[in-house]
């Protein structure tokens, strides 16, 4: 994980005190800050101390070209006006954007400024993944995704979404209009470097609504087409690194080949959804059927790993082929607007808290707790 040093300058003395809350409450194993309302306190500091400082934010009535000689810091104006013209070779963002698109613009300027300066700290959290995986369509796989993420949320536990599908359906559930497409994620891990997590931590949006963090969808449902098993590894390896997330929870489409098996291999738990009806249960089947025919190394870890869940179930009835029946309840998806919001408080709901209980009980065996 990354610990950014940030200095940030500004006469608006209300506006300061509202974005540390927001850093501190949101970013605080992000960023370490220190905020001015004086330019002359700011310089004063800055000729006094040999820390090390990342990036310099300051207001354009502050910004001044001897502030750039004199620090030696990279320095990026907080611009309240979108039209101002930029000096020369110096960074600007817009001070009222929405704090996430704030912190976006923030740490892909310090991605760019300061490749190779970034300095390290060691995650703390023992990353938990979930893999949700149908064989069929339409048979809830997202939907119970996204649940589990929302639970999760409820009972403070940090969790990142992430949709592997080519056509994802990440637009139906959270404003995607100023997030950044999962296909730069790829590209930035093809391309790697020193600050690859600081990128990443970039281009993440946050849904305002639940508080889920995610990346937006593919810009070319064919994007998919040129990721490989490694990097998907890779990515899911990254954010963990970031020491962020208790859960990351990773919503595959429903062709099975071999970059999506090694990659459902990796995770910590591996749920397989399927639905009552024919098609749904004969696809299940064939998907069992295949994985009886992987090597012994990855069936032996799916085999500790996996659980299989009915979904939409009617009966009511528990079956002894799955490990967890959910019930079908009408309305869980209701349209606000034009997002769709999961509705938990029903008996589906309660299913969803049952499962995420299981799956916490599972971690802390495995880590001897």
């Amino acid at each position: 994980m990354l610990k950014i040093r940030m200095l940030i300058a500004d006469s608006d003395g209300e506006y300061l005190k509202a974005l540390s809350e927001f850093l501190s409450t949101n970013y605080g194993h992000k960023f370490t800050c220190s905020y001015y309302t004086k330019v002359d306190a700011l310089l004063e500091w800055l000729g006094a101390t040999d820390e090390e400082i990342d990036i310099i934010l300051i207001s354009r009535e502050l910004f001044s070209e001897e502030l750039v000689k004199s620090s030696g810091n990279a320095v990026v104006i907080l611009n309240s006006d979108y039209n101002t013209n930029m000096p020369k070779d110096v960074y600007g963002v817009q001070k009222y954007s929405s704090g996430e698109v704030w912190v976006s613009d923030v740490l892909c300027i310090y991605s760019e400024l300061r490749e190779s300066k970034a300095s390290h700290c060691t995650g703390q959290k023992n990353t938990s993944t979930i893999a949700f995986f149908s064989a069929a369509g339409g048979v809830g796989k997202t939907t119970l995704a996204l649940s589990l993420c929302r639970a999760c949320i409820s009972e403070g536990i940090k969790v990142f979404y992430l949709n592997l599908e080519p056509v994802a359906s990440t637009l139906a559930h959270f404003d995607c209009s100023s997030s950044k497409s999962i296909s730069e994620v790829f590209h930035h891990i093809r391309e790697g470097g020193a600050d690859i997590i600081s990128k990443l931590e970039g281009l993440k949006s946050v849904d305002i609504e639940s508080g889920i963090h995610f990346f937006g969808p593919p810009t070319r449902f064919l994007d998919f087409d040129e990721v490989r098993a490694d990097e998907q590894l890779r990515l899911i390896e990254l954010l963990r690194e970031t020491g962020t997330y208790d859960m990351i929870v990773v919503d595959f489409a429903s062709n099975l080949d071999k970059k999506t098996m090694e990659t459902i291999a990796s995770c910590s738990h591996l749920y397989c959804i399927v639905a009552s009806d024919r098609v749904s249960l004969d696809k299940d089947k064939a998907f069992k059927a295949g994985l009886k025919l992987l090597g012994k190394e990855v069936k032996e870890r799916l085999s500790e790993s996996t659980a299989c869940i009915l979904n939409k179930s009617k009966s009511g009835c528990e079956h002894e082929d799955y490990d967890f029946v959910l019930p079908y309840v009408d309305g869980i998806s209701q349209e606000t607007g034009d997002r769709l919001k999961l509705n938990l408080n029903n008996e589906f709901g309660q299913a969803i808290y049952r499962l995420l209980i299981s799956i916490r009980n599972s971690d802390l065996t495995r880590s001897g707790l």
